[in-house]
Formats: structure tokens, sequence, C-alpha cells
């Protein structure tokens, strides 16, 4: 639900943009970025809700590697937080409210905070305008933008349009607070010396688990025609091969240059990709960035065609300048 931590009931009555957290690293990537923006349009500061992270088994809050702008609201305190009724019971709430729509998630909300000791911040329950919830995936909604502090936002946000006039910033935000490893800083050469491109193989939960059904997984055959595509116009690159599954992809790819990156932390990952010529990118939010931040101007970024399995009229995150195959 839209709720914020305890304590920030007073931010809230301030100026502010807060945007929630939710996922993993690319999710909290595009959630930061456009309240970057508005923060930026509005010379409004930038608070992290993070809280959904206390009742979270698989994901945790990722965005302090970088040299973001913003501050992270304090989290909930309560020991009752941690214990495993309270953390399945949380999860299996948030799958409820992704599945009803908008309107009915924010009459719900608005119900619940009559009756509980934990609060909507009090600027938003006396003017739903604070509160920005996302309507559809992966659309832009220029009303958003439009919106004036203090402004709560809930929703993924996977859409370059809410941010990509501050380019250049948010790059700068999303450079890594600490060196390389020593192995990452190797493969860091190895991509600068020669023509290259990043590949992402995501498998893990989009196979594995029952939540993800709805996530496509990109299969061989959208590998091989993205590769078809990238050699036709770089036919001299090496292949430098990201995954959560780095065994499944030695035994199923096979292309004459190749190199599988193992042994390094997720960002440096994703900065990896984002230092290659080229890139092809899974249905992932994390690959996604690896190709946004991605500052050649010349580069060939390939996406699939097919981003969920859903009928969303047609919506991608993926910008029109990239190749959809």
């Amino acid at each position: 639900m839209a709720w914020l931590a305890k304590g920030s009931e007073k931010v809230m009555e301030e100026p502010k943009i807060i945007t929630r957290l939710d996922g993993g690293l690319g999710n909290q990537m595009f959630q930061y970025s456009l309240g970057r923006a508005l923060s930026l349009l509005h010379h409004a500061p930038l608070y992290l809700d993070i809280s959904v992270y206390r009742s979270y088994s698989t994901r945790q809050y990722a965005l302090d590697v970088f040299n973001i702008a913003a501050s992270a609201l304090p989290t909930p305190g309560p020991f009752v937080t941690k214990l495993p009724l309270f953390r399945a019971a949380g999860r299996v709430m948030g799958n409820i409210a992704r599945q009803l729509p908008p309107g009915v998630v924010a009459m719900i909300s608005g119900m619940a905070a009559k009756g509980s000791k934990v609060k909507i911040p009090d600027a938003i329950a006396a003017d739903p305008d604070h509160l920005r919830r996302e309507s559809e995936q992966f659309a832009f909604d220029s009303t958003v933008l439009a919106s004036h502090p203090p402004i709560f936002l809930v929703g993924f946000w996977q859409n370059e349009k809410y941010f990509s006039a501050f380019r250049e910033t948010i790059q700068r935000d999303f450079t890594l607070r600490a060196p390389l490893s020593a192995t990452a800083r190797a493969y860091a050469k190895a991509v600068a010396q020669q023509p290259s491109a990043s590949l992402h193989i995501r498998r893990g939960d989009y196979v594995h688990s029952s939540a993800c059904k709805r996530l496509n997984v990109c299969g061989l055959d959208y590998y091989g025609r993205a590769l078809r595509l990238l050699v036709s116009r770089a036919p001299d690159v090496c292949l430098f091969v990201f995954s959560d599954e780095i065994e499944w992809a030695k035994a199923h790819l096979k292309f004459d240059r190749t190199v599988f990156i193992e042994g390094c932390k997720d960002y440096e990952e994703m900065f990896l990709m984002s230092r290659c010529t080229h890139n092809i990118i899974a249905n992932s939010s994390f690959s996604w960035w690896g190709a946004w931040l991605n500052a050649n101007a010349q580069k060939i970024v390939v996406a699939p065609g097919q981003w969920v399995n859903a009928d969303i009229g047609g919506r991608t995150p993926v910008p029109d300048t990239w190749e959809k195959v």
C-alpha cells in the first residue's frame, strides 16, 4: 500500500519529492530517475521510501552503491517486521495489490489508513493530488511531470520519457561510489581493448518462479536474431556474456569470440555492460540500464520485441532508437 515509514509524515508536509522503491536494482533505478527528474524540475529535495524491503526475502535496497542525490527515509523499527509470518503476509498483500486496478488500491489504502496506526502522510490524506500512482505499465503520463511538490510516487515508471531531459545528470548519479574489484577491472580492460557487445541472458526467477509467469523468457531464437542483426553491422565484435545462470549460457550460446562474465557484483556487471560498444539486452530492467548508461553515440542496442506475456497495447520500455527483434 502507499504508506510511508514512521517519521516521514513530517517530511511530506514540506515541498519534497518522495518515491517508493520496490523490486531489484533496475526497478529502483527507474523509480529514482523519475523522482530525480521531478526534484530537478522543482528544485525540491528527493527522498526514497525503502520500507518495502523490510518484508522482502529476495530483494534489498541497492542504490547506495551509486552517487545518487537523495536521502533514504527511516524504515519501520518494530522487531515484528522481521518475523517470518509478518514478512510472508507482506508479500501476499503486495501480490494481491498488484492485481487490482489502481483506483481500487487507492480506495482500499485510504479506508485502511483511517483505522490503522500506520498512516498515510497528512499532506497526502488531505489532498490526493500529492499521491501519483502509475496507472499503466510502460506508459508515459505527462501529467506526472506537471505535478507540484509535495509528491509521493508509487509505481515502476519504466519509460525514459520521464527523465530523458536530464540524461547527463542521471548518468552521473549512477556512477559507482567505490572502485571496481580486481576481477571487474580486468574485464573492463578487455572491453576497452576491442569492439565489444554485451549480451544479457536473464533466467533465474523468470524461469523458476511462478510469480514471474507474466514475464517473457527470451529464448535462443531471440539471441540468434539479435546476434545476426548486430554482426551484420558490427562484424568484428567480441561478445561479453552476462547471466544469472552463466553455466546455462556457456552450454547453449555459441559464438566465435566470447567472454563469459563471472565473479562480479551485480552493479559491476551493469557498469561493464555500459562500457561495451554495443548491447544485446534481455527483457530485464537490469540490462536495460546497462544499455541506457552506454554513452557511445554510435551504439547499437538490440532488445526483444515482446517484453511481457500479456496484451498491453504494444507498450514497451524500449526507446525508439533501439532495435527490436
